[in-house]
């Protein structure tokens, strides 16, 4: 009884998992899309799930359907997780460029450790995210000799420091918000460089606007 009790609530903990896990690339509306940022846990959960099958199976108690189903599972799950710790093999063509974005805070203070993680990254390229204008100014004289042309936009808080030329840097203000446009010329050719801050999608209306934002650059992005 105590085992077809443990394999009822093993196969039901693992359907709620497998329900969540494939579920969250087909839920993209509110709140569901917020669990698609748990895909780690939904790893960990499917690989302890195994485990414990596995546990079970050389305790002598063989299920093998469940086992199967959790292998597979976990299989799925592996799939988005482990790329990202894996060493990236690919090598592109011609010239390549290394840029960091990340979001530093309106109320971070520690801008002499933010300066110093960018110079350890070593970007040809470095997008900052809630940027104020006296943190643009201690930044830029942090980075001056390796990120030697910046811009801030007005709005948005939206910066960018590069090792190349800036052509024609602007702030874009769409609907949903400011987007920091620029091309930036390499050794070898210009690129087109479009950073943006959509909205935190933690409430149906910062969602709305999030996806609003997401469509005006993607329109703005088919124009260049």
């Amino acid at each position: 009884m105590l085992k077809s009790y443990s394999q009822i609530s093993l196969n039901l903990l693992l359907g709620i998992t497998a329900l969540v896990s494939i579920g969250v690339g087909f839920l993209w509306w509110y709140p569901f899309e917020l669990l698609s940022h748990g895909r780690v846990y939904y790893f960990l959960g499917s690989l302890l799930i195994t485990i414990g099958i596995l546990c079970a199976w050389l305790a002598g108690i063989r299920w093998q359907g469940t086992l199967f189903f959790a292998l597979a599972l976990l299989a799925f799950n592996s799939v988005w997780i482990l790329p990202w710790y894996l060493p990236n093999s690919h090598q592109g063509r011609g010239e390549s460029l290394r840029i960091i974005e990340f979001n530093i805070n309106i109320q971070n203070t520690q801008l002499t450790r933010v300066a110093n993680l960018v110079e350890q990254q070593k970007p040809d390229i470095a997008v900052l995210i809630e940027i104020s204008p006296p943190a643009m100014k201690e930044l830029t004289k942090h980075l001056q000799a390796t990120l030697p042309f910046a811009y801030r936009t007005r709005g948005g808080g939206l910066a960018v420091f590069s090792r190349f030329g800036l052509v024609n840097p602007q702030g874009k203000t769409l609907s949903a918000g400011t987007i920091l446009t620029t091309s930036v010329k390499t050794a070898t050719k210009n690129i087109t460089l479009v950073a943006a801050h959509p909205s935190v999608p933690i409430k149906p209306d910062v969602f709305a606007k999030r996806n609003t934002a997401l469509a005006e650059v993607t329109q703005y992005l088919g124009y260049e």
